[in-house]
């Protein structure tokens, strides 16, 4: 794990801890301790894009810094690793993480810690892991971190605002927020009535109930007809593309809402207007 070390360079030593986030979803990190027995941790958090503290160079490097001051390091995979895994009995991964889920993994690392006999914990985040501290406080402002620390936290919202300016920006935003509520994240049907007519009544009631268009699937019945498992195939589907579509719109909608506010006290959108080109740092 890391960058490779010098030949006479030990690499710190650390063992592999699988633990439950608050609401039960399997996670795993690695935990270095120094030789000498302390109460004093820190808890890192990576970022986004697909990240994993198992291949990052600076998983050793930093480890080597703290444990060298006498400071437990624990830097873990929260759900939001990779690109997509399994979550419990859902999905994770970037592709389906909502960044407020990062409570129930803070909560569950902070809780093995504390099983270990830490009491002086620190939360570290870096990009979006700095984000994810940020929220956990706005929802979890009571909790065992002694204090924060925010690495380069990833400006999303910013760089937005910057591409697409102040008037495009909040009329997407208040799309965006229309969509979460309708069925609009996936296609409805557009097919004209005498289409759907000319099905038979178990098919036509499967395509009026799922809201998809019969004549943009093709049929695995005899002579190409459509079958009503071929519209439920293509339901299921829509309804995978629209959970990955309401992730990134619920992913910017929060920190919209909250981590902008945990960054900058004052107003979120008096906040936003005066930081207006400002940029994020990148995830890892």
């Amino acid at each position: 794990m890391g960058r490779r070390s010098a030949p006479d360079r030990a690499e710190p030593a650390c063992r592999l801890v699988r633990f439950d986030a608050a609401d039960g979803v399997a996670l795993a990190g690695v935990l270095y301790e120094p030789k000498r027995a302390t109460k004093r941790a820190v808890i890192w958090l990576h970022g986004a894009g697909g990240a994993s503290v198992f291949e990052s160079r600076r998983t050793n490097l930093l480890a080597e810094v703290f444990v060298g001051r006498g400071v437990g390091f624990f830097p873990f995979n929260n759900r939001g690793s990779g690109i997509v895994r399994r979550a419990g009995n859902d999905l994770g991964g970037a592709a389906f993480e909502r960044i407020r889920d990062c409570v129930a993994d803070i909560d569950g690392a902070i809780r093995e810690l504390w099983r270990r006999g830490y009491r002086d914990i620190t939360l570290a985040g870096h990009s979006t892991g700095a984000n994810k501290i940020a929220v956990y406080d706005h929802y979890k402002p009571r909790n065992r971190a002694r204090r924060y620390v925010l690495i380069a936290g990833g400006d999303d919202t910013g760089l937005l605002y910057k591409q697409l300016g102040a008037r495009r920006f909040h009329a997407l935003l208040t799309k965006a927020k229309r969509m979460l509520r309708s069925d609009e994240l996936a296609p409805v049907a557009a097919a004209e009535d005498d289409h759907i007519t000319t099905l038979s009544p178990a098919v036509r009631r499967a395509v009026l109930e799922y809201h998809v268009d019969p004549t943009s699937i093709r049929g695995s019945g005899k002579d190409g007809r459509l079958t009503k498992d071929d519209v439920k195939l293509i339901e299921s589907q829509l309804r995978r593309y629209r959970r990955r579509l309401t992730y990134w719109v619920e992913r910017q909608l929060e920190l919209e809402e909250i981590a902008i506010e945990a960054y900058f006290p004052a107003d979120a959108r008096t906040a936003l207007a005066l930081r207006g080109g400002a940029g994020g740092g990148d995830a890892e």
